[in-house]
This record gives C-alpha cells, sequence and structure tokens, in this order.
C-alpha cells in the first residue's frame, strides 16, 4: 500500500483494504539435488518424484499465475520448468539433460537462488521463490555475502526448506559431534546466513523432515505469503 498512490481529481485516496490473493503470482521453485525431499538417493540425483511433487505444487496454484523450475546443478542453475501459466489440464514439460547421472554433492544452491531472486516480475504480480536445501553449496559463484545484497534489492518474497545437516541432526542428540560440513562443503556457510538471506526478502525459514511432502511446504507458503 506504500508503493503507489491513488488519486481521485488529483486528490489522494486512502486505501482501506487490499487483498494479495487477488494478485497473480511468478512462482520460482529452487531445487538441490542432494536433498531427500526432492528424490536424491543410491548417490545419484533421482528427478522422478521432484518432477511429481513440483506437479503437486503446480496445483496449487491459480489459472493465471506462473511457475518456473530451477534446479542448482552441477554447472550453473538449470531451468527445468521454464516460466510458464498453470494449465491444470496439461501435465509440466520438464527439460533436465542428464539429471539422472548428476552427483549429490555439488550443487549450485546460491547460483539458483540468485537467478530467481533478480528475475523481472511484472508490477501487476508478486514475486514468490521456494527454496528447498539443506543449505549446503560447493560450486556457486555466488557467494553468501552477494546473495544477501540481492536478497535486501528483491522485490520477491523467498521461504526456505531447509532440511537439517548431518551435524546439526547430531548436536541435537551429541554435543561432540564431528564437524562433518568442514570435512564436506567447499565453502562452508553459517545455518544463520542462508536464513538472514530469506528474512531479507521478508520470507521465513522451515526446517522439514525428509517425510514432509513438498507440496505440504509450499502450501504453507503460500498460505503465509497471501496472508
Amino acid at each position: 500500500q506504500e508503493d503507489f498512490v491513488i488519486t481521485d481529481d488529483g486528490v489522494p485516496q486512502t486505501i482501506t483494504s487490499s487483498s494479495i490473493d487477488a494478485v497473480p503470482l511468478d512462482v520460482t521453485v529452487v531445487l538441490q539435488m542432494n536433498d531427500p525431499l526432492i528424490g536424491s538417493g543410491a548417490g545419484h540425483w533421482q528427478p522422478a518424484k521432484a518432477i511429481e511433487d513440483v506437479s503437486r505444487i503446480a496445483n496449487l496454484l491459480k489459472s493465471q499465475d506462473r511457475l518456473r523450475l530451477l534446479i542448482a546443478g552441477i554447472d550453473g542453475p538449470v531451468e527445468a520448468v521454464p516460466l510458464q501459466t498453470i494449465q491444470a489440464a496439461q501435465p509440466l514439460r520438464v527439460r533436465v539433460s542428464g539429471a539422472a547421472s548428476w552427483p549429490q554433492n555439488n550443487s549450485t544452491v546460491f547460483d539458483a537462488t540468485a537467478a530467481a531472486l533478480m528475475a523481472s516480475v511484472p508490477a501487476d504480480r508478486r514475486g514468490l521463490v521456494l527454496i528447498f536445501t539443506d543449505g549446503i553449496d560447493g560450486a556457486s559463484v555466488v557467494t553468501s555475502d552477494q546473495l544477501l545484497n540481492v536478497a535486501h534489492r528483491t522485490e520477491a518474497v523467498a521461504y526456505l526448506a531447509r532440511r537439517y545437516t548431518p551435524t546439526e541432526l547430531a548436536r541435537q542428540t551429541n554435543a561432540m559431534a564431528a564437524d562433518f560440513e568442514q570435512r564436506f562443503m567447499l565453502r562452508p556457510v553459517p545455518p544463520s546466513k542462508i536464513k538472514a538471506i530469506v528474512e531479507a526478502t521478508g520470507g521465513r525459514t522451515t526446517h522439514p523432515t525428509a517425510a514432509e511432502p513438498m507440496a505440504t511446504l509450499f502450501d504453507q507458503a503460500l498460505d503465509s505469503f497471501r496472508n
């Protein structure tokens, strides 16, 4: 309501109410390959479950909304589903060449998130970014500080579903657990930094288990975003 002024014969008018629910959305889903929330296993990313879950997310959107899917690939973000309106009668067409053979431990989460946040959103729409990751990034060009700067400037709102890493889970039961990230990650980033990036956009962070469906998490984020 503070971003524009409505006038009547040159006289500013007071806006008493507005409905975000009525504004069409541009939704970008960012997926990290090595997260069990999106169907990883057996040492390689398995896209079938991820595609199924993204299709369920699409079914939660309205006909005027648009959806895009970005996968944090090895060499950079992969646009598996270009920005498109939701057609309930047509399945999503996903373009991910060679995805089944991608290794799990190299993903460009920061690059993909930056691409999602920097995407142009028309004035008559709102941008919503949903990120599924454990926060481990080993291949991005964009640093966490650069991504935080993007988050402060973006018009989109980001919601993060960040699965706890093995170290975090271990520390919940064993304070002396080894620092797994320091050995595994090429560029360790404190969880607080990832949370700050999301909060800079006005969004929230959740910590789902692997058993929680992506569509359920998105429905919760969508309800929070629209209300």
